[in-house]
């Protein structure tokens, strides 16, 4: 057997793509701290890597790998399972995989599968991968894109499962009344469609979700308090609303005489509405509550990101309201938990500034940068024995980062 020819072809093949390969990344790393309710905590630091070594095929497809790991030393509020917060230590770790194929100038093809990784740990003599709420998600996704002479639009549908392999053993430390062994499990699907209006100095967006949480293995309980064999399903709707206008002059460094930077304003405004067919039943107070996970949620987010010239510093301020209101859900006394007549609503206020400064005299690519946001989250409910409805949190971060 004549193996040259092979071995040049597979030569050629390698030299070919290798032309094409445009690999890139983001490295960063720093320190960070949290307060909640006033009380700070241990100084901590974070990573995060991000490699994407992008191969392009042929002129009309494409070959994207990407893979992600990440390390938060900080506590911070995280919702679970749409009850309330817990304070948590996170590192996540990602590989995804995207193919695209370009069938004409305007439009593409994409379908990418991922892999994702999160462990959480709530006790720092807690060690990693023994966390309540690890959990593994796979997802396989396919896309059409059409860019038009003024629409740009996008479909999409997703097919993913989650898996929570600690909570089946450690659930009933917590004195959670769920049916099944793996309670948490799900099989997902979710479609979306976005549209963009372009213009030279302003963009209007917007997007429509819909999404379904099959539960695998957690059965519906009635009003006897009774599990019968129909599983949980949940629906989840979201709208956005998205603006963006590039504002001229001088807006962020107003005193300076040099020429004025770009500078973006955006506002987006949205609502998501729930819909369970799960219900809850407290066996302490023989109470049974119909549509327990039903909520509707609106908020909107304004948004201010430029570059102040004289100081060649990149900044970004954002906020965010969320307002969540729950059909079904009595509220309950803060120290006996027996429930009362008003529903649960939660309100969240969000409010971060970026920094980001180019250290590029030292090295092409690298920037200092700093980051700070607080979090105050008010509710009328009261009781807190497992989760966390009103709080106030703050954190700050400082480090490096590098782009290549």
């Amino acid at each position: 057997m004549r193996i040259e020819p092979v071995l040049i072809a597979c030569l050629f093949l390698s030299s070919s793509a290798w032309s094409q390969f445009a690999p890139f990344g983001t490295v960063q790393l720093g320190g960070n701290q949290a307060f909640f309710d006033g009380k700070p905590s241990s100084l901590g630091g974070y990573a995060n890597l991000s490699f994407v070594p992008a191969l392009r095929l042929s002129p009309r497809t494409s070959l994207i790998p990407r893979v992600q790991a990440g390390y938060q030393g900080i506590n911070s509020y995280s919702q679970v399972i749409d009850e309330g917060s817990l304070l948590q230590q996170q590192m996540n770790s990602l590989a995804a995989l995207k193919y695209i194929y370009k069938l004409s100038e305007q439009s593409k093809l994409k379908t990418e599968f991922t892999g994702k990784h999160q462990w959480l740990k709530e006790a720092n003599n807690e060690p990693w991968g023994k966390g309540l709420y690890d959990y593994r998600y796979y997802g396989l996704s396919g896309e059409w894109e059409h860019r038009g002479s003024i629409l740009k639009n996008r479909l999409g549908l997703t097919f993913s499962v989650l898996r929570y392999p600690n909570y089946q053993s450690l659930s009933s430390a917590v004195g959670l009344e769920l049916g099944g062994k793996d309670t948490l499990d799900t099989n997902d699907i979710m479609a979306f469609y976005a549209l963009e209006l372009p213009g030279d100095k302003q963009t209007f967006k917007g997007s429509l979700n819909f999404e379904t949480y099959a539960y695998t293995d957690q059965k519906l309980i009635d009003s006897q308090g009774a599990f019968i064999a129909e599983k949980r399903l949940d629906k989840l709707a979201t709208f956005r609303l998205g603006y963006s206008r590039y504002l001229e002059g001088r807006v962020l460094d107003w005193w300076s005489e040099r020429p004025s930077e770009q500078t973006i304003l955006g506002l987006d405004v949205y609502s998501k509405l729930k819909l369970s067919n799960q219900n809850h039943y407290d066996v302490e107070q023989l109470a049974f509550i119909a549509g327990f996970y039903d909520y509707i949620t609106v908020g909107f987010s304004p948004s201010l990101a430029g570059r102040i010239a004289a100081l060649d510093l990149i900044l970004q301020l954002y906020y965010d309201l969320s307002l969540r209101r729950y059909f079904n859900r009595p509220i309950q006394d803060a120290d006996s938990g027996l429930y009362q007549g008003a529903k649960l609503r939660q309100t969240t206020h969000m409010l971060g500034v970026n920094l980001k400064y180019p250290l590029t005299w030292w090295l092409n690519g690298l920037m200092a940068e700093a980051a700070a946001g607080a979090n105050i989250s008010g509710s009328n409910m009261k009781y807190e024995k497992l989760y966390r409805y009103n709080y106030s949190s703050f954190s700050y971060q400082m480090g490096l980062r590098y782009d290549f």
